[in-house]
């Protein structure tokens, strides 16, 4: 029988390996495109999107009171994923998805 102490530093280990694989995954994928909030204004920092998407993404900042923040899309496993900073709420979120997708 292994001891609690064992137990425990195999655990960690074993976070800590997970944890790293997954920052050296975020640091692998680059985004597709960027765009950045400013004043509530939808600025492309990076990349392309549809035109209508930027105007869409500066309706959405006036609604929810969106001032500063960041939409990355990234890449993953084939598919394209939206990703925002914590300064977009849930709400915005989803509508921004479903507005990309049109």
């Amino acid at each position: 029988m292994r001891s609690f102490r064992s137990q425990l530093v195999d655990s960690l280990a074993g976070r800590a390996v997970d944890s790293a694989i997954d920052m050296g995954s975020r640091l692998l994928t680059r985004p597709v495109f960027v765009i950045r909030f400013e004043s509530g204004i939808a600025r492309l920092a990076s990349g392309s999107v549809r035109p209508g998407f930027l105007a869409e993404c500066t309706e959405m900042a006036t609604v929810f009171g969106i001032q500063t923040g960041k939409i990355r899309g990234v890449e993953t496993e084939g598919s394209l994923r939206l990703k925002f900073s914590e300064s977009i709420p849930g709400q915005a979120q989803q509508r921004l998805r479903n507005l990309y997708l049109r």
